[in-house]
Order: structure tokens, then C-alpha cells, then sequence
């Protein structure tokens, strides 16, 4: 599994990455993560998705991973995630293959 994770990140240009579970809660979590969430990735386990999405993404990121999840992939998607004192960060979502 880790080294799945290694060769995922080889591909992807991300400071964050966030990986979920079929519920949708994060099972790992690398980067920079307290600086744009504000936790730190050990807090960030078992968090579930929706509630680090901003109140105004939380339908599209519902959205998107239900077609992550039928087609496979998703890219060039943006979101905001909740950020320390209110302040969202815009993130480019994708799906890496499974």
C-alpha cells in the first residue's frame, strides 16, 4: 500500500494529498495540511471529506465522487476547502487510478 501511495504521488503535482475510504473519510493525509485546513495530517484521520469541503462545495464534492467513483476519474475540478479562521483554499481536485 505504501508503495501505491509513493508511485500515485510520482504522478501528481499536489502539496496536499488526501487519500479517502469507500465512506469518504481520509485515511491518509500528506503536506502542508495545518497550514491550508489547519490540522494537521494525524488530525486529519478519519475526517470525513464534506466536513473539510466549504458549505458551498459540499454538493460538488458529494457530486464528483459519485462519478470518481462510477467512471473512474475525475480532473481539472476546483473546490474549497475550509481553511484555519474561515478562510478557504481553492484546491484542484483529481481522482489517481485505483
Amino acid at each position: 500500500m505504501e508503495r501505491d501511495r509513493f508511485v500515485a504521488l510520482a504522478f501528481c503535482w499536489a502539496e496536499v494529498l488526501l487519500e479517502l475510504d469507500p465512506s469518504r473519510k481520509v485515511v491518509f493525509a500528506a503536506g502542508p495540511t495545518k497550514a491550508m485546513i489547519g490540522l494537521d495530517a494525524a488530525a486529519l484521520m478519519g475526517q470525513s471529506i464534506e466536513d473539510l469541503v466549504a458549505n458551498e462545495d459540499r454538493d460538488l464534492i458529494g457530486d464528483l465522487l459519485q462519478i470518481a467513483s462510477r467512471h473512474g476519474r475525475i480532473e481539472n475540478v476546483t473546490i474549497r476547502l475550509q481553511g484555519p479562521r474561515g478562510v478557504n483554499t481553492a484546491v484542484g481536485l483529481r481522482r489517481l487510478p485505483a
